[in-house]
């Protein structure tokens, strides 16, 4: 649920191809991260493009760049948010993955909006493809809220995810976080999603119900902040 949403999705599905370059295009209904929409309820493009320095091996780097159309608000243009990531992925055994990764995330077409780029580190841990606890954490966050703009401050959000297969190319999957603003606004809010999916060779869809706490209904403006029903569509290369 984190931007970018698929990032660690597509990776995972070109680590089964042995590929050491791949990438995604594709059209979401509400771009979110961490429940909160980054595109104004409103549909927004993607893509990605990355390497991986030993695709079959027990560990890879990995780096690579993303992009997605944004609207921040009713009264902002629409432009675009790149995000640049390196990070290296392990296979301990079988069963037990993990990751560690910085990301910075710029908007270089759009003035005002560059107060929001911002960098981002994490951590994360999987159990096969059913399970994965994330860590992250950001040192220089601003948000804009019904209380103030908060510029440059430590954020954390903690994220737990599963799945489970449901049919030859069909899955179901879950996931609830929380993200912590204590620097920001002194509080916290929770959200969460439940959705199936559709794994082709190249072609991935899911459809899924974001849910978000009454604190960041009551902390964000407008729509940005409500539950919501999400469709995706996705092709892998």
């Amino acid at each position: 649920m984190r931007a970018p949403p698929f990032l660690l999705f597509v990776v995972i599905l070109s680590a089964a191809a042995g590929d050491r370059v791949g990438g995604s295009v594709g059209i979401t209904s509400d771009y979110r991260f961490d429940g909160l929409s980054q595109s104004n309820s409103e549909p927004a493009v993607q893509g990605e493009l990355h390497f991986r320095s030993n695709p079959d091996g027990r560990s890879t780097w990995f780096t690579g760049i993303w992009a997605s159309t944004v609207q921040l608000g009713d009264e902002q243009p629409r432009s675009v948010q790149l995000q640049a990531f390196l990070g290296r992925g392990w296979a301990f055994d079988s069963d037990w993955q993990g990751k560690l990764s910085v990301a910075h995330y710029v908007h270089p077409w759009n003035a005002l909006l560059r107060r929001y780029n911002y960098d981002e580190f994490a951590a994360e841990i999987g159990f096969r493809d059913a399970a994965a606890l994330t860590v992250t954490y950001s040192p220089n966050t601003d948000l804009y809220s019904r209380r103030r703009f908060a510029e440059n401050k430590a954020s954390i959000a903690y994220e737990l995810s599963g799945r489970v297969p449901i049919g030859r190319a069909f899955s179901a999957f879950a996931g609830a976080g929380y993200r912590d603003l204590q620097r920001l606004f002194q509080t916290g809010y929770w959200y969460g999603s439940l959705g199936v999916g559709y794994d082709g060779a190249r072609l991935h869809a899911s459809f899924m119900r974001v849910q978000t706490d009454h604190t960041a209904q009551r902390l964000f403006y407008g729509d940005g902040a409500r539950p919501t029903w999400i469709g995706t569509l996705l092709w892998t290369y």
